[in-house]
């Protein structure tokens, strides 16, 4: 009897659009009641979704954390004698509050002039290398072992920091500047490992998995931030407030541990990972089957053939398979040709990698332009007027920070329902992309202290509209790209090693920007 597939479908609560997480076929049976043939797990509640939006948060936390606390470390490694913060500018006291006359230039010794760039450079270097290891020893390190281990250093490190607040380090400021790079290099080594593996394993699923993690990761930054302002407005003093914010770090990190364990035992998750590829109709769009004959299936001899139904929602990823991993082999009894799959555990990388070049350039051009500028040029923006807490307080933590993570996160979840350009508008793609070096000359032009060139940006407005174009520029491309890039490869058995790869061109990218910082850094 004819069989049919019915689709089943959920309502994003992030996107607030219909998604289909799942299909059921069904056969009519002689008495015309349907019979349940096969069944796709469903992403019930979105739990998947969520839990990938989760570990995304999860991925960036310790790089978010450690940026957006610029005021804890200008704290700790200030002169005796100087202000605690770059932030806290003590206006004139002849000028008029909030006044049109420019903020006093902010004097900064060696180390806090050094420390954002360097903080980059600690941070991404290991970050690439490990993210390059991970791609390629991802099949003979167990995921349970990569992602909980990774998960597990993090917080230890988190735990050195959170005792360092508490420590008085003025005696021996550079010891603790080297200290701390130290701590920044293992922490974005164990972060490495665990963002390159989420990729992974959300590439093995349908692309909006993908986003959910980029989306999570723009997410990441805006929490950082609100923890920071949370933490100021908690305590006055420097060491009571990074307190109360490194330990929210700790407590986010235990439970996004507690998020993959529990996404383990997940049907619809390990139906996925058991496959070791997609079999939800999410990809009907994204892949087309090819196959000898409609309603054939690849395992078949030449006097009988195993019906298979047909129908345009079904998963190309079920049954599209790699012609290297086929054999034929002849059928002792009838003498028949039989076609048989015979697993590849080990990627053909240059392969891979020959059909996504172009996704893996946008990603680290668009990540280069990003960390070039953000936060060693962003975060030494100052406001041009002072006298307020506004101006002198909260304008670098919510004008640079939380902006930029807030308007990041909105273009990353615009990704998930506005695919502008599209996946076949690779032209359109590309000339988005490469706009984006414009930021390094505008930010540069605007009120970074200190300085030895003019500033041509001299309201405070234009600093804004720059960081809110920038946020969301970042968050909507490098996303788009990390959705296509895994839909180039022939075979969705390699989309995981796909993905693996796209997160290591985000750590080439954010490498490269983090040593180009210094260049424009010198240059304003």
């Amino acid at each position: 009897m004819p069989g049919r597939y019915q689709d089943v479908k959920e309502t994003d609560p992030l996107l607030g659009a219909g998604v289909e997480s799942g299909a059921l076929y069904t056969e009519v049976n002689a008495s015309g009641r349907e019979d349940d043939i096969m069944a796709y797990p469903k992403d019930k509640f979105n739990f998947v979704y969520l839990s990938f939006y989760f570990l995304g948060l999860g991925t960036l936390l310790p790089w978010n954390f450690f940026i957006t606390a610029n005021d804890y470390w200008m704290f700790k490694l200030q002169s005796n004698g100087t202000n605690a913060s770059t932030s806290n500018v003590t206006p004139d006291p002849n000028a008029e509050p909030n006044s049109s006359t420019p903020a006093p230039a902010v004097q900064l010794n060696q180390l806090q002039t050094l420390f954002p760039s360097t903080l980059s450079v600690c941070a991404m270097l290991p970050n690439v290398i490990f993210q390059f290891l991970n791609t390629v020893l991802q099949q003979r390190i167990r995921e349970k072992v990569r992602i909980l281990g990774s998960l597990v250093f993090m917080i230890l490190l988190f735990v050195v920091t959170e005792i360092f607040v508490k420590i008085d380090t003025s005696s021996w400021r550079e010891l603790f500047f080297s200290v701390t790079m130290i701590c920044v290099v293992i922490l974005n080594c164990s972060s490495a490992i665990f963002q390159s593996s989420v990729f992974g394993i959300s590439a093995s699923l349908p692309p909006r998995y993908t986003q959910a993690v980029m989306a999570g990761q723009g997410m990441g930054g805006v929490f950082a931030s609100l923890a920071m302002i949370g933490a100021l407005a908690y305590s006055s003093d420097p060491t009571s407030s990074a307190f109360a914010y490194f330990m929210t770090a700790i407590v986010v990190l235990f439970l996004t541990g507690v998020c993959y364990s529990s996404l383990r035992n997940n049907k619809f998750f390990a139906h996925h990972r058991s496959s070791g590829r997609s079999s939800s109709p999410d990809h009907k769009e994204d892949h087309k089957l090819s196959r000898h004959d409609e309603g054939e299936i690849l395992c078949e001899n030449n006097d009988h053939k195993l019906d298979h139904p047909t129908n345009e929602h079904e998963d190309a990823w079920v049954k599209k398979e790699s012609i290297a991993d086929q054999k034929s082999i002849e059928d002792p009894l009838t003498g028949d040709s039989v076609h048989i799959i015979e697993p590849n555990n080990v990627p053909p990388l240059w392969l891979i990698f020959k059909q996504i070049w172009l996704d893996c350039f946008l990603v680290i051009f668009t990540f280069f332009v990003t960390l070039a500028c953000f936060p060693s040029v962003t975060a030494n923006v100052r406001s041009m007027t002072s006298g307020y807490t506004w101006n002198d307080i909260y304008f670098t933590p919510v004008c640079c920070f939380l902006l930029f993570n807030f308007c990041d996160w909105v273009g990353r979840s615009m990704a998930g329902y506005i695919h502008v350009p599209s996946k076949n508008s690779r032209a359109a793609l590309v000339i988005c992309v490469l706009s984006r070096g414009a930021f390094l000359a505008l930010f540069a032009l605007c009120n970074v202290q200190p300085r030895n060139t003019p500033v041509i940006f001299t309201n405070d407005i234009f600093f804004i509209i720059f960081m809110v174009l920038f946020g969301i520029s970042n968050g909507h491309l490098s996303t788009l790209v990390m959705q296509y890039g895994p839909l180039q490869v022939s075979d969705p058995e390699h989309a995981s090693t796909a993905g693996s790869m796209l997160a290591f061109s985000i750590s080439v990218g954010l490498s490269l920007g983090a040593g180009f910082s210094f260049v424009l850094r010198m240059a304003i």
